[in-house]
């Protein structure tokens, strides 16, 4: 009797658990084809198609349903480019890695390390951000992570600063199509 009550219980706390789960959403990926940028998310759970010709100016949004004061935008660059692999010192360095897709803790290193302000305006003037490896895995938002990395890019050298990312082993095996460790939740 114990164990059908134990099995009848932990039934009931499963179901209330995925009853209460979010409808999947995801930040857009971009795709070129055509002459056209394809800017496709997953919105409630549905895939959703944003078409704009590669000539006009491309603003993604960035959303968190969570957290709506979190949201950005950020302007899809006109030609992507092959960065250095060497750079010059500074004064100013933040070095950070493992973020694996956990946007709020990213934010929050960011944000009381001065590199950033809340609207994830660039504060670190002509510092350097340096990302040491792993934005993949366990966490449930890569893509927004990729996305601000991307706009810090743009904000940095504006400023003069400057934003690197370094591959750590869980981005490689992520783009080799290795994903065990991916949450699984991401590709239901």
């Amino acid at each position: 009797m114990k164990i059908v009550l134990l099995c009848l219980l932990s039934l009931f706390f499963f179901l209330a658990v995925f009853a209460q789960s979010e409808p999947l959403n995801e930040t857009p990926h971009v795709f070129y084809r055509d002459g056209k940028n394809l800017l496709q998310s997953v919105v409630n759970g549905k895939s959703v198609v944003d078409t704009v010709p590669s000539k006009n100016k491309v603003l993604v949004k960035v959303k968190f349903a969570q957290q709506p004061d979190w949201d950005f935008s950020v302007a899809l660059k006109k030609t992507l480019d092959i960065e250095p692999a060497t750079s010059k010192g500074t004064d100013k360095m933040f070095f950070v890695s493992d973020i694996e897709g956990e946007f709020s803790a990213f934010r929050a290193l960011l944000l009381a390390n001065g590199v950033i302000d809340q609207q994830y305006n660039w504060k670190f003037g002509k510092g350097k951000l340096i990302i040491c490896g792993d934005l993949f895995d366990r966490g449930k938002q890569v893509t927004e992570v990729l996305w601000l990395l991307y706009k810090l890019e743009q904000d940095a050298q504006a400023a003069g600063g400057y934003v690197h990312t370094i591959l750590g082993n869980h981005d490689i095996m992520n783009l080799s199509g290795d994903i065990r460790y991916v949450d699984p939740d991401i590709w239901k």
